[in-house]
Order: structure tokens, then sequence, then C-alpha cells
């Protein structure tokens, strides 16, 4: 993973630290950008991430608002 992506997946974590639906929404946007703009190695890092806090509903709301934009 590179530096500007490593820096996004500590902010999205950090937003989903928060417990908030706002910050959850924001933090999965981000992961959907890293998972789109990334390597294949950053996609399973973001999967992970995702599985691991149970965000499959918003991560994939938020990756189709980004594929539909």
């Amino acid at each position: 993973m590179n530096k500007a992506n490593q820096r996004e997946l500590d902010k999205a974590l950090m937003l989903i630290g928060m417990s908030d639906v706002v910050m959850t929404q924001i933090a999965c946007r981000t992961l959907a950008t890293i998972q789109r703009c990334g390597t294949a190695s950053d996609t399973k890092i973001v999967l992970a991430v995702i599985k691991q806090h149970g965000l499959s509903h918003h991560f994939y709301t938020e990756n189709h608002c980004l594929v539909a934009h």
C-alpha cells in the first residue's frame, strides 16, 4: 500500500472508531475509493477491514454511489 492510501486507511479506521453513522459512511466512502484505485493487495486489506467491523452494507452502498457518479 502506498503512503497516500495508507494515510487514507488510517483516517478511515479513525472515523470508524467514532461509532457515528455519518463518520462511518465517510469512512466507507474512503475505503471504497482505496479499493477502486488501489492494488489487489489494497483490496484485500479493505475487505478485511470491512469484514472485521461488519460494515458490508455501508461499504457496498458507498461503493455503488462512487460508480454512479
